[in-house]
């Protein structure tokens, strides 16, 4: 019999030797016993990330030609067999009871249809799954993807992600969810810790304005 699985965790990689290892073990000491499947999508990646991913057996390791992010994660969702989804990108990591907190609410609030959290900034100096006071660079009251747990039947609702979008594609999935009047509620629990170094630094500001810009006309364009 094939075991069911009930949440699906899907890795986007693009060069993440560095990080991905502390990212995957972030979930293999989540303080849940539910069954779970880790799909890591390796978007094209010319480092050792391969075969950091390789080294956990139960891991499902997916290689494409490098795509993009939204590519990597509809490659993860159509790899999904888990009734629930939820992300983490390489160089972050997640709460102990990051995925407990989310299933028990959903469980106790089934009117819901998506839960997020609060997000945890820390310098890449600390390599601690729980940052130190002094390396934390803020906390963020707004929509953090990292965070995202939601039934995979929603990405029927709501479409895969628009790989149109170099940046800001998870943004662009969440404000077409929105659209579609789904129940969304943001949780007070810091669920993901965002690993703050050169490279998530490196995009530039314009990237970022013309990315929502290109959103926002988008938006009005499917209200008309």
């Amino acid at each position: 019999m094939i075991k069911k699985i009930l949440i699906s965790i899907i890795i986007p990689v693009f060069n993440s030797e560095r990080y991905v290892t502390e990212a995957i073990e972030s979930i293999y000491l989540q303080n849940c016993h539910y069954s779970l499947e880790i799909i890591v999508v390796d978007d094209g990646s010319t480092d050792n990330s391969s075969s950091n991913v390789k080294s956990f057996s139960h891991v499902q390791y997916v290689y494409q030609k490098n795509q993009g992010v939204a590519a990597a994660r509809n490659t993860g969702l159509n790899a999904a067999r888990g009734e629930y989804i939820a992300f983490l990108d390489a160089d972050d990591i997640w709460p102990a009871d990051k995925l407990s907190v989310q299933y028990t609410y959903h469980m106790e609030h089934p009117d819901v249809d998506l839960t997020y959290g609060k997000q945890m900034n820390y310098r890449d100096e600390d390599s601690h799954y729980m940052p130190r006071r002094e390396h934390v660079l803020l906390e963020q009251e707004k929509y953090h993807f990292m965070s995202l747990f939601t039934r995979k039947e929603i990405f029927q609702r709501v479409g895969h992600f628009n790989t149109e979008y170099k940046v800001g594609s998870d943004f662009e999935w969440y404000t077409r969810a929105r659209e579609r009047g789904l129940v969304i509620k943001r949780l007070e629990q810091v669920l993901v810790y965002r690993r703050i170094h050169g490279s998530n630094l490196s995009i530039n500001a314009k990237e970022r304005y013309d990315a929502m810009f290109k959103m926002l006309r988008a938006s009005m364009k499917r209200k008309q």
